[in-house]
């Protein structure tokens, strides 16, 4: 089947749709989203965008339910066909019809795509719009409510920094008021990591690393005081003949502990003084070396080489160094793993937290199922009551029928019995009146022959005018009454 074809059925099922008032049963809703999963495959996503904007509800919901399952088809052609449906809706005054289907894309991507809709802008645009829809009305509110909740509160790892100010506010406005009619409290926590996340609250005070730096401090004061005392014997005398020279103080001891004083933050009071003997012995030497002209004018002898206590300073300074960097390292070692037990721990509570909030939505599902099947058992208990009912009721009157039945065959063996009855007493009856006029007449007729054939005469006619008298008494007595009306 090509695209034409395609689009010509499905234009037939749309008509089909409106002649039956916007509605279509389960087998002609399947047929309309099998040629749109084939359209999907063999058109561009506009064509499927304007088909999805005729149908109702339910068809874009199973749509969308078998284009996403599994993840199979890319993540952003699902993209270009919700780009393009919200494209399609241009009547804002409508929007609200379109409310629902939105969500339902929303709901549908997001379960099944998970990690990978969460970058995605589409998606982000398609929860802003049912937000800012939603807060038009409590009806369209619910809505949002509805993606939080079969969602699993997912929508707050969506990223939303590719939307405006506006439309973030927006989102932002509805959770709130959800939050405030008591709705969306098991997802508080996801909620408030997403309004920091995108700068809409501050995130509380962090005083973890307060420990760490404090250990940090006291390692190095603890450096910088055993530096100080292994730096007290480089001020040592040195007698060259008469000449007494005060104690030398070896500026770079100075200068490198002052170094770590400072890097350590604490300036030890044994730091202090030797630069205060140090400030005040200076004085003693010039005043020295002007005693002496000869030694003032003697020739710059060449810098003699590193003392001893020199060495062993450095050597000191660069194993306290060492050492220092182990402690630290040490330390180190022992926070990062510490941290990484933190991140999967809080990983795991997130994680928990998540499952926490599925437990407790799956517990709902159960407990409205459950007062479903409790509705649905007293409403078959009732349905059994009435059919037991109407069954007592029908044997009784099929009772009532077979005994009716019995009645009438009984009655109409009676009436015959009756007819039967009545028709040899008719038969009897009217053998006796004929009996009774054969009787009757057998005198008359007799007279009648003899006057028959004989002349008129006036005492012939007297004669037959008694007979024909004679004749219509004897059928009065017999029943026959021709002055009555019988």
């Amino acid at each position: 089947m090509d695209i034409n074809d395609i689009k010509a059925e499905l234009d037939k099922m749309y008509k089909q749709y409106k002649k039956q008032k916007s509605t279509l049963n389960v087998t002609q809703t399947n047929e309309v989203v099998m040629l749109l999963k084939q359209l999907s495959q063999n058109g561009d996503a506009k064509d499927v965008a304007e088909r999805l904007v005729v149908f109702s509800a339910d068809v874009c919901g199973q749509y969308f339910d078998e284009l996403t399952k599994g993840s199979i088809i890319p993540l952003n052609i699902v993209e270009s066909i919700i780009n393009s449906y919200i494209g399609a809706n241009t009547d804002t005054s409508n929007e609200r019809f379109y409310v629902k289907k939105y969500a339902t894309m929303a709901i549908k991507v997001i379960n099944n795509y998970t990690d990978s809709s969460y970058n995605s802008k589409t998606i982000a645009k398609l929860i802003t719009l049912v937000a800012n829809i939603g807060l038009k009305s409590d009806k369209n509110m619910s809505q949002f409510e509805r993606v939080v909740v079969e969602t699993k509160g997912k929508i707050y790892f969506v990223d939303f920094s590719s939307i405006n100010e506006k439309g973030l506010a927006n989102v932002n406005k509805i959770t709130a008021d959800l939050i405030t009619k008591g709705k969306l409290k098991t997802y508080s926590d996801l909620i408030e990591k997403w309004s920091i996340k995108h700068g809409l609250s501050s995130a509380p005070a962090n005083n973890s690393t307060e420990p760490n730096e404090k250990a940090v401090k006291i390692e190095e004061e603890i450096v910088s005081n055993e530096v100080t005392e292994e730096a007290k014997p480089a001020k040592v005398q040195v007698t060259n003949g008469e000449n007494a020279v005060s104690p030398i103080v070896n500026e770079d001891t100075n200068t490198t502990s002052s170094v770590i004083a400072d890097k350590t933050g604490n300036k030890t009071s044994n730091v202090s003084n030797e630069d205060s003997k140090t400030t005040s012995e200076k004085p003693i030497a010039e005043t020295s070396d002007k005693a002496n002209p000869t030694s003032a004018v003697a020739p710059e002898k060449p810098r003699p080489a590193k003392s001893s206590v020199q060495i062993l300073y450095e050597r000191l300074k660069k194993d306290m160094d060492k050492e220092q960097e182990a402690i630290i390292t040490a330390f180190t070692d022992m926070i990062t793993p510490v941290g990484k037990a933190f991140e999967s721990i809080q990983g795991e509570i997130n994680k928990s937290r998540e499952l926490g909030t599925e437990n407790i939505a799956l517990k709902s599902q159960i407990t409205d199922l459950e007062a479903q099947l409790s509705e649905y058992r007293s409403r078959l208990q009732t349905a059994n009551q009435s059919l037991m009912a109407a069954k007592a009721e029908n044997d009784e009157l099929k009772n009532q029928l077979s005994s009716l039945e019995s009645q009438n065959t009984e009655l109409d063996s009676k009436l015959n019995d009756a007819y039967a009855i009545n028709s040899r007493e008719s038969s009897l009856e009217a053998e006796k009146v004929r009996s009774e006029l054969k009787k009757a007449f057998s005198f008359l007729y007799e007279d009648w022959l003899e006057y028959e054939f004989s002349d008129v005469s006036e005492e012939n006619y007297e004669s037959l005018q008694a007979i024909i008298k004679k004749i219509f008494r004897s059928l009065e007595r017999n029943g026959i009454d021709f002055k009555g009306n019988n």
